[in-house]
């Protein structure tokens, strides 16, 4: 089992619908070019942006084949996220990723019967990494939504011994002293890439250099420019960015909860060329006017020279 730390972006991509609202397998191959183009190499699948809950498990199997047949050999990364509501079905996903070549798995865990009881949602993802024995785990920390709200920290304490192919992390939580902590354990022997986007500077600030985030699908080249500009000490390069990602998360209005947030990214990827399509109920598209307005908050702030 081979891992090395995440460094950079890994774009958390969006699942592809065709009208009828059945999943679009042709598109991905454009997607992954798409994602070379902008700078991505690495890729998180099924995950929130991919609208997970919203899938079957045989939808889920079919996008995670087509990301491993397109971009094996393009892509340096590829994990396919296999947590679900129920145990089977998650086991079920960890091994498919792991039989298809998945370079890693991760877990979000169940949150319909939530807990904040640590050893029982060790025991679950213990359970789940046990079926891809061979694939890196990594643990996808995301407390606003599952409830989960003990520090990613004392979870990785007590996860450590449990499962053999723990790698880290995903932490999706605006707690960056949480994640450095988690970092740090072991004398920073996890990964631990966080997930929300926009705080992707103050990350690097405190030695995370990682990233998983539904944004790079859009904005590859401009936080890469970002990250090239802090590690090349030039602060205030890295700031604009910065405050520019943070404009464009308050134009696009996608820091207003799931729902608003994926509506608003596959109508932002149309406007840039790339039509994936509308999200699955619940989740209702963005209407045209709503569209409209989108567009000109994003015109105004010049979108499309900006992520050039």
């Amino acid at each position: 089992m081979k891992w090395s730390k995440t460094n950079g972006l890994i774009a958390a991509t969006l699942t592809p619908f065709h009208q009828d609202g059945s999943i679009n397998l042709d598109i991905i191959g454009r997607y992954v070019d798409h994602l070379l183009s902008i700078g991505i190499t690495q890729v998180f699948v099924n995950g929130t942006a991919g609208e997970h809950a919203s899938l079957t498990v045989e939808e889920r199997e079919a996008i995670a084949e087509r990301w491993i047949k397109e971009g094996k050999g393009k892509l340096t990364r590829i994990i396919i996220q296999v947590g679900t509501l129920n145990l089977p079905d998650s086991q079920r996903l960890a091994a498919h990723a792991e039989a298809i070549g998945a370079d890693g798995i991760s877990v979000i865990t169940p949150c319909y019967y939530a807990t904040s009881d640590i050893s029982s949602l060790v025991d679950y993802c213990a359970a789940v990494a046990h079926s891809a024995p061979k694939t890196p785990f990594m643990y996808y920390h995301f407390p606003a939504i599952t409830h989960a709200t003990f520090r990613l920290t004392d979870w990785l304490l007590a996860a450590e011994k449990k499962i053999p192919t723990l790698i880290g992390a995903k932490c999706t939580c605006l707690d960056l002293y949480d994640a450095c902590d988690a970092a740090n354990l072991f004398g920073g022997r996890f990964d631990v890439p966080v997930g929300a986007d926009f705080q992707q500077l103050g990350a690097m600030a405190m030695g995370l250099p990682g990233a998983i985030g539904i944004s790079f699908s859009l904005l590859g080249k401009a936080q890469n420019r970002m990250v090239q500009a802090y590690n090349s000490g030039d602060i205030a390069t890295a700031q604009r960015e910065q405050f520019k990602v943070q404009e464009f998360w308050n134009a696009s209005g996608s820091n207003a909860g799931l729902h608003p947030m994926i509506a608003s990214f596959k109508a932002i990827m149309k406007l840039n060329g790339l039509d994936i399509g509308s999200p699955r109920l619940p989740i209702k598209p963005l209407d045209d006017a709503k569209v409209a307005e989108l567009s000109a908050k994003l015109k105004a702030m010049d979108f499309s020279k900006w992520i050039q």
